[in-house]
């Protein structure tokens, strides 16, 4: 819900700018804007992705672009996302792994209800259910240590109506984050086993739905190189760094990094006082000052690797 009293915030209930995907379609707009007005005269062409869907349950608007061959004749691949946990106005970017593999998931846990004073007569799914969420807790220490990061999330739990009444099933809606294959194999082998294993434990059935939602972002070194270089002429190499990288948020941008050679990149976005809302957060709002900082790094891009391929 937006929850500002901005005068351009959202007049639909329940939808909110809470990401900056607003201000990410006004940056590339201004590009669009600047290449037309060039359009005679570039070495090359330019083709504009407005990445639909980026937040969709059903895997992104990428996979669909890429299904409906958008980038067909492309070479490369640029992207960029404001990040308020940076500080406003750097660039922060690594080669190789950026962001992670998604996988969302559906926890119902399904016992035999009853009356709360008479727990013994019952099979409680919510004492199954806070088992399986402190489980999940210290599943990743278990695993994780020695191979690399990884995240468990329960992020929603729905179960029951009122004070005296154990309901019959609880529900657990949550995520998970990996940045490595084999060990998201693994992870996900030994998820399945705790929550069959903890509902077991409380005389309970669990139901697993694990939903698949985005691959690992990768970001080609030579693209990643040539970021590098533009940003660093416009800000200064002291403000293009790998610092904080990579993060545990998802991306399907990653669905283009699979196809041809790409690059994705944060924008910082956060003040001197470390006091900007992050993405997601209900005061959350896209800082206007960025548009044109993005529109200068994107045009640089384009000059920079049309100048490049039209070499080669």
């Amino acid at each position: 819900q937006e929850d500002t009293d901005l005068p351009y915030r959202s007049v639909h209930d329940g939808c909110a700018h809470k990401c900056g995907h607003d201000g990410h379609t006004s940056i590339l707009l201004g590009v669009a804007a600047v290449l037309a007005q060039h359009r005679e005269t570039l070495p090359g062409n330019v083709r504009l992705l407005f990445q639909p869907a980026e937040e969709g349950v059903r895997g992104g608007g990428a996979r669909v672009m890429v299904a409906e061959k958008a980038l067909d004749g492309v070479s490369e691949v640029y992207g960029l996302h404001n990040w308020p946990a940076f500080p406003r106005g750097e660039v922060r970017i690594k080669p190789g792994v950026l962001m992670a593999q998604v996988d969302d998931f559906d926890i119902t846990v399904r016992g035999e209800g009853g009356h709360a004073g008479h727990p013994q007569t019952c099979r409680d799914p919510i004492a199954a259910a806070a088992a399986i969420i402190t489980g999940l807790r210290g599943l990743v220490s278990r695993i994780v240590d020695s191979q690399g990061p990884a995240v468990i999330t329960v992020a929603a739990i729905d179960a029951g109506t009122t004070y005296n009444v154990i309901p019959g099933s609880a529900a657990l809606k949550g995520t998970i984050r990996t940045f490595d294959p084999q060990l998201r194999e693994q992870l996900l082998s030994r998820f399945d086993e705790l929550i069959k294993s903890e509902a077991r434990a409380h005389d309970t059935e669990a139901e697993i739905d694990l939903f698949p939602r985005y691959p690992v972002l990768v970001n080609d070194a030579g693209c990643h190189d040539a970021v590098v270089r533009v940003a660093s002429g416009l800000l200064g190499a002291e403000k293009v760094r790998d610092e904080g990288l990579p993060v545990g948020g998802a991306e399907d941008f990653a669905f283009f990094c699979r196809e041809v050679p790409s690059a994705y990149f944060f924008l910082g976005a956060g003040d001197a006082q470390n006091s900007t809302p992050v993405c997601h957060h209900p005061d959350f709002d896209f800082e206007d000052e960025l548009i044109p900082l993005g529109m200068r790094i994107f045009l640089g891009i384009v000059e920079d690797r049309l100048a490049a391929l039209g070499a080669s």
